[in-house]
């Protein structure tokens, strides 16, 4: 979000918006301030810059983010079962504590 605001201020009106769309989807609270607040710290003009990605063994998830539909965290969690059935899906969606990509953002 940074990189695409030309000023500080229509940066913080952004971060504000996005700070409610979370708080609707019911995001932790202090998971949220914490990652807003390094996005604060982030220098504009190096996020602007080209940067050659690292190799990673992570599968991409690319979704397009509509505040009208149903919670993703919500669908995967009613649908854990079904999808540790796969052992590919079981490694993209690991079972709470197993991994350090997974967090639970209901709990506070």
């Amino acid at each position: 979000m940074k990189p695409i605001c030309l000023s500080q201020e229509d940066y913080k009106k952004k971060k504000i918006e996005l700070k409610g769309y979370l708080q609707k989807r019911e995001y932790q609270r202090s998971a949220m301030d914490s990652q807003l607040q390094k996005g604060d710290e982030l220098d504009r003009r190096k996020l602007l810059r080209y940067n050659q990605p690292a190799e990673s063994d992570h599968e991409p998830l690319v979704l397009t983010y509509n505040d009208a539909l149903p919670s993703l965290h919500k669908i995967v969690h009613r649908n854990m079962k079904r999808l540790h059935q796969s052992d590919r899906l079981r490694h993209v969606f690991p079972k709470r504590g197993e991994g350090d990509r997974h967090t639970d953002k209901t709990q506070d």
